[in-house]
């Protein structure tokens, strides 16, 4: 019999009527927890992969037509959006979480 079966039993037990679902072991919660993580650095290191193969290819030069290598406009436009997806993509949900009570945020784990 399973942890999960033993569990049930012991809960049907103690109150027949308290509802029983979604039991996991800690490994099943974390193997599921770091699965969007592992789907993201999946999906940055597949977009890298083609941007390497792109890079020397017809398409790319099709794409950045009259763009040099050692362009520095280039490098710092690249740089300054880069900067600017970052600081929109995290100082809202931090001014977020700032704004919060820690008492709300520990009641809350």
């Amino acid at each position: 019999v399973s942890v999960a079966g033993e569990l049930r039993n012991a809960l049907r037990e103690v109150d027949p009527t308290m509802p029983l679902a979604d039991v996991a072991t800690i490994g099943q919660l974390m193997r599921e927890s770091g699965a969007q993580r592992r789907f993201g650095a999946l999906l940055v290191a597949g977009f890298a992969i083609l941007a390497l193969g792109a890079s020397n290819s017809r398409v790319m030069r099709l794409v950045i037509f009259g763009v040099t290598a050692t362009d520095p406009v280039t490098y710092v436009a690249s740089a300054g959006v880069l900067l600017a997806a970052i600081l929109l993509a995290t100082v809202g949900p931090a001014r977020r979480a700032a704004r919060l009570p820690p008492a709300v945020v520990l009641a809350g784990e």
